[in-house]
């Protein structure tokens, strides 16, 4: 996980969103997110949240790089061919 990705849970966490509403907005697992939440005392009563439409692969799966997605095509889960 990257340090923007560990930021913007920060905030969404502060803004009550669940677990799921976070993992489905970064695109990481619910799992990823909920551990992280709790070794960081983040964990907390569960509340509604307006998130943003989900992004899809924001980034690498292998190095945390950020992929810019292409309207239109398929979506990219690695950066490149050495991360695949």
């Amino acid at each position: 996980m990257t340090e923007e990705q560990k930021n913007r849970i920060r905030e969404l966490r502060g803004e009550k969103c669940g677990y799921s509403a976070i993992a489905k907005t970064l695109g990481v697992t619910v799992s990823s997110v909920k551990s992280y939440c709790q070794r960081n005392n983040l964990a907390g009563i569960r509340a509604a949240c307006s998130v943003a439409t989900p992004v899809k692969a924001e980034f690498c799966k292998e190095c945390g790089k950020a992929i810019q997605q292409k309207p239109g095509r398929k979506e990219i889960k690695f950066c490149s061919a050495a991360c695949r």
